[in-house]
């Protein structure tokens, strides 16, 4: 397997989190907030039903923008314009300067119509998926209705749930009637779909897309036996170019790009796998919540539910990790400039990490 697995017990140099606090700031919501999205010097949280930006340096409460209903992802961002959609069934755009609403468009007709993330193509065009078993086309310009796609063999609600990507020209997604899709973002016609059950037979597991850029899309699922399938999609066609069984991962989570490789969460470690053919290239045992990497892909950070591991990235090796600690709960993270940014249970956390 490469390089022998690392654990937390294997006594890292320890980190006073304290110490490194940058700053913190309390966001009251019924739900934690989101992962965090640096927009130049602002930081993007959803939490609950509101969408809030902070001051990057000092973590600040910069603006406010209040939604029709809850929201459970952090928005979509291009060219400094926020999208983002809720449980109303809208979807709305936003400036991510100042927050302020560009356009706000009630896409499902249905009752229980809930929006989940936004996805844009390369040429334009927008898609996003609902509760009530239908993907919808709009326009990022101004929230026009482009087309509506509804499964023949859709359930009577949540088919197509948050894993849409835009790709080139194309919303690539996976249904829970067990398909890998792709529609033309322009007009929502079906350019090729698959069957996914003869690699994820159990359609009660996980099954989501990860675009880790220069066209490498990531199909990662469960198949219910303690392990994930991870596959290399090819946008154009939708054959695997490598599909490979990662054993004793537990329910995989996440997806992330480590240079020419990626990186693979489940529920009981983070696997390095080769981006060529999936080989793994090594593990590191533990329980994380989430994960990113640095700029320059030599570290990688590993959250957990009250602390953080950093690793080197070649190697997998435990290089840090925080003091024990149970005054904060971690959510979710991401890498910025030389700091980490983290939701907590209750707020937003900035960590200015060692060298």
């Amino acid at each position: 397997r490469g390089v022998s697995a690392t654990s937390p017990s294997e006594g890292p140099a320890l980190v006073d989190l304290e110490a490194i606090r940058g700053w913190s700031r309390r966001l009251a919501g019924v739900l934690e907030p989101t992962r965090p999205r640096v927009v130049g010097s602002i930081v993007l949280v959803t939490t609950t039903d509101r969408v809030v930006g902070l001051d990057l340096a000092k973590g600040t409460p910069l603006w406010t923008t209040k939604l029709d209903d809850t929201a459970y992802h952090t928005p979509i961002v291009r060219d400094d314009v926020v999208f983002i959609g809720d449980f109303s069934g809208r979807v709305r755009s936003l400036a991510a300067a100042t927050g302020a609403t560009r356009w706000v468009a009630k896409l499902s007709p249905e009752q229980y119509g809930g929006m989940w993330r936004p996805a844009l193509s390369s040429d334009g065009y927008a898609a996003i998926a609902a509760t009530d078993g239908s993907v919808y086309g709009f326009n990022p310009d101004s929230g026009a209705l482009c087309w509506r796609y509804t499964s023949p063999a859709a359930a009577t609600e949540e088919e197509f749930q948050d894993t849409l990507l835009g790709v080139g020209s194309r919303i690539l997604g996976t249904s829970c009637a067990g398909e890998l899709l792709a529609w033309s973002a322009a007009d929502g016609v079906i350019a090729w779909r698959r069957p996914m059950r003869d690699r994820m037979p159990n359609l009660g597991y996980r099954r989501d897309l990860f675009d880790l850029g220069d066209a490498r899309i990531i199909l990662l699922g469960g198949s219910g036996r303690h392990h994930c399938v991870v596959e290399r999609v090819d946008p154009r066609t939708g054959a695997a170019l490598w599909s490979v069984d990662v054993p004793d991962t537990g329910a995989p989570q996440r997806a992330v790009a480590i240079g020419p490789d990626l990186l693979v969460m489940g529920v009981h470690c983070v696997v390095r796998l080769s981006g060529a053919d999936g080989a793994e290239q090594w593990r590191h045992i533990g329980s994380p919540v989430d994960l990113c990497v640095s700029a320059d892909d030599s570290r990688v950070f590993v959250l957990s539910t009250h602390g953080v591991h950093e690793l080197d990235g070649a190697t997998g090796a435990l290089l840090r990790a925080t003091k024990p600690q149970k005054k904060r709960y971690f959510s979710t993270l991401v890498f910025e400039g030389d700091g980490l940014l983290i939701s907590t249970f209750d707020g937003v956390l900035r960590l200015n990490w060692p060298h």
